[in-house]
């Protein structure tokens, strides 16, 4: 028998706590690129109402800004213009870059995700977790964009005297 365990009561001895596993780090280093933290779901929102601004008010915002400088007062729809915040700027660059990408036809089709990985990858955005979240934030942006496309494309009502 052991002299050592027979000293301390047994065999019984608590075992020391193996060091944690490394978390991986979604702020650049070997896993791409400097992207910002995690977005939540709310803030996901924010950038939705960046586009659905953009759709609605976008090709007249010359417009828009030539009614400030003439008045002095905003517009409402300028005073209400949601911004890009610094977080969403590389989401919104993807979703502006890979617009381009769909195939044309009628009515309009999603970008395509073989472009989005491209674009991912000539970006060095290597990290699963961040190459996630940039699909599901460019696809809610994408959704968005096609809803107001096919509201677009429909037909008017019988009814609709134009």
């Amino acid at each position: 028998a052991d002299p050592f365990l027979a000293r301390t009561g047994g065999g019984d001895l608590p075992r020391p706590r193996p060091p944690p596993l490394p978390r991986p780090r979604l702020r650049g280093g070997e896993h791409g690129r400097e992207l910002p933290a995690p977005v939540r779901r709310g803030r996901r929102k924010k950038l939705t109402a960046v586009l659905a601004w953009a759709l609605e008010w976008g090709a007249r915002t010359d417009l828009l800004e030539a009614a400030l400088e003439r008045t002095g007062a905003a517009p409402p729809a300028l005073a209400d213009r949601p911004e890009v915040q610094p977080w969403a700027e590389p989401y919104w660059r993807c979703f502006l870059d890979l617009s381009r990408e769909r195939p044309p036809q009628s009515p309009p089709a999603a970008i395509p995700l073989a472009a989005l990985r491209h674009w991912l990858a000539e970006e060095g955005i290597a990290c699963p977790l961040a190459r996630a979240e940039f699909r599901r934030i460019v696809g809610d942006l994408d959704d968005a964009w096609l809803a107001h496309a096919r509201t677009l494309s429909r037909p008017p009502p019988e009814d609709d005297p134009r």
